[in-house]
């Protein structure tokens, strides 16, 4: 019975150490999802940085003004659209003789408004677009963590992931974001940011501002003496207070506000770039957003046609991409279909064996170096916005060298649907004709190849352009 009882007291002993320190949950660990309040500083959560496209070209970017009181220190271009420049006060703005930009001793870069000399309003349309579907991605970003701290992170260290609160954040003592230079932080905030005066936003490890992103769906307030650290992306306004600093941008869907404040755009990298040599790897380049260039080394093969759906590069390097899969007859095989997106630049590149070329559906497309069409079944490129009505008309221009060593009559190097769009540049085919196909303005590059040699009719030479 004595033996019954020791043991037994000494499994209740060992049970006891077990709850009480073999078990213990350690003060500062995240659990992954759900409604966790303990903070993070062991484990680590993976997640691609938020795309924030020609909006990344501003440290100051708002829709409704951006106001300094003297004087403000501002590293990096800032902008103002769809307003006029008269919303961009106490900078002092001297206009530049372009009209394109105007200066500031307050701002090391240069000032933008919707009211200004083309190409400045455009770019600015794209700008704020940018801003506002980056501020959607952030938002949309699956959280690895809700609802730490109620939303008070005051003195806390957090490491890399994406944080979701119903509610608004607090920093009233400093807060460390601790990683690795590529890892990204993404605050989801239902509400504001309210950070106390003299508080600071400490990066530890490495990690850089310019993959900070802090989506804000009310007031930003940084206060007096305060640093900040990272990209705002607000729904409204964003305010900061006397001597306040911030290493990153303000991106404002209303207003953003200095009182003698210091703001410092994080530096820009080259771009990221990716060599592919076969269908899997471009395919794969084209999934990371990260990747802004795509360098063909190697000629390949593809039996599906590829899809460009964002801004990119595609450097050929005088190589080739051949589509094997296509059957006889018009199956809207292209090889390269680029779809509703802008700033799609494709250089010195072959491409072969598809119905077409290239389609260039609601999109805007530079073509550069020698492009080389030949050897596909109906012609070389196609610029139109297909059936959706929804999308934006196509733009190709064209700036390189066209090659075609397979037009003829009825295969053109380019045609243009009717009225979904233009063709431009200094090196567009200059035959073209509208009688071919009524719904067309097919492109030559060889003015013979636009009349059919066994029926010539004078009513169809008489709409062509050479």
């Amino acid at each position: 019975m004595k033996t019954l009882i020791r043991k037994a007291a000494i499994v209740l002993m060992i049970m006891s150490l077990m709850s009480t320190t073999a078990f213990a949950a350690p003060t500062n660990l995240v659990a992954t999802g759900g409604d966790s309040n303990v903070a993070n500083n062991t484990l680590s959560v993976k997640t691609d940085p938020v795309n924030l496209g020609t909006a990344g070209n501003y440290a100051i970017l708002a829709k409704t003004g951006i106001s300094s009181v003297p004087n403000s220190v501002v590293t990096g271009d800032i902008a103002v659209s769809p307003i006029a420049a008269t919303a961009i006060t106490g900078f002092s703005l001297t206009k530049d003789a372009t009209n394109e930009f105007s200066t500031s001793t307050q701002v090391i870069g240069k000032a933008y408004a919707a009211n200004y000399a083309s190409p400045t309003p455009s770019k600015l349309t794209t700008a704020v677009g940018d801003m506002q579907t980056a501020y959607t991605d952030a938002a949309g970003r699956a959280p690895d963590y809700t609802e730490l701290y109620t939303g008070d992170i005051s003195g806390q260290t957090l490491t890399p992931g994406v944080y979701k609160w119903g509610t608004g954040v607090l920093i009233n003592s400093d807060v460390t974001l601790n990683g690795g230079p590529n890892d990204v932080f993404i605050f989801q905030i239902s509400k504001g940011i309210t950070q106390a005066a003299h508080t600071k936003i400490i990066l530890s490890g490495g990690v850089q501002a310019k993959n900070i992103f802090w989506q804000s769906c009310q007031t930003v307030a940084i206060n007096s003496g305060a640093h900040f650290e990272g990209i705002i992306l607000g729904k409204t306004n964003i305010t900061l207070g006397t001597m306040a600093s911030i290493n990153g941008r303000l991106l404002a869907q209303t207003a953003a506000t200095l009182i003698m404040n210091t703001v410092v755009a994080p530096a820009v990298t080259a771009a990221d770039t990716a060599d592919v040599t076969n269908l899997t790897e471009f395919k794969a380049a084209l999934a990371n957003s990260n990747i802004d260039t795509i360098n063909v080394t190697e000629s390949f093969n593809t039996t599906e046609k590829i899809i460009v759906n964002r801004a990119v590069t595609i450097n050929g390097g005088n190589k080739m991409i051949m589509f094997t899969g296509d059957a006889a007859e018009w199956q809207g095989n292209y090889v390269i279909e680029v779809y509703n997106t802008k700033d799609v630049n494709i250089n010195n590149l072959k491409l072969i064996g598809g119905d077409a070329a290239l389609l260039v559906n609601g999109s805007e497309v530079t073509l550069e170096g020698t492009i080389d069409v030949s050897g596909n079944e109906f012609g070389g490129v196609e610029v139109s916005r297909g059936a959706k009505i929804d999308l934006q008309n196509s733009t190709l221009t064209v700036s390189g060298t066209l090659v075609n060593g397979t037009e003829a009559y009825r295969l053109p190097t380019i045609w243009l649907v009717e009225n979904q769009g233009t063709v431009t540049g200094v090196n567009v085919p200059a035959t073209t004709s509208t009688i071919i196909n009524a719904d067309q303005t097919q492109y030559y590059l060889v003015d013979t190849n636009a009349i059919d040699v066994n029926v010539v009719d004078a009513k169809e030479i008489d709409t062509i352009k050479y």
